[in-house]
């Protein structure tokens, strides 16, 4: 999943670097990223419940990692600014 970060990051800026700052790929590119990251904090649940193969799988470990909950709120916002850039965007093109 890492892996994919980094891909949908480097998609993200090759955007930004040729100028498509409001393009509606950059707020797929976002979703997609979200989304990753909400996995990945449920997957540092799992991971730090089942560490000890005898223990049962749904003994929860208080130590669960709250950063990739963070960054998916933080990628979350950052869509839905882009989605609403996209449409001031649009509007602007209409009324010149």
């Amino acid at each position: 999943m890492t892996i994919y970060l980094i891909y949908l990051a480097r998609n993200f800026i090759k955007n930004l670097i040729g100028g498509k700052i409001f393009d509606s790929s950059n707020t797929q590119l976002a979703d997609k990223a979200w989304k990753v990251f909400l996995a990945l904090t449920f997957l540092s649940v799992k991971v730090a419940a089942s560490g000890n193969p005898i223990a049962l799988p749904f003994s929860f470990n208080a130590s669960m990692s709250f950063t990739p909950l963070l960054g998916a709120l933080i990628i979350w916002l950052m869509m839905k600014i882009l989605e609403k850039g996209i449409d001031i965007a649009e509007e602007n093109e209409f009324t010149i």
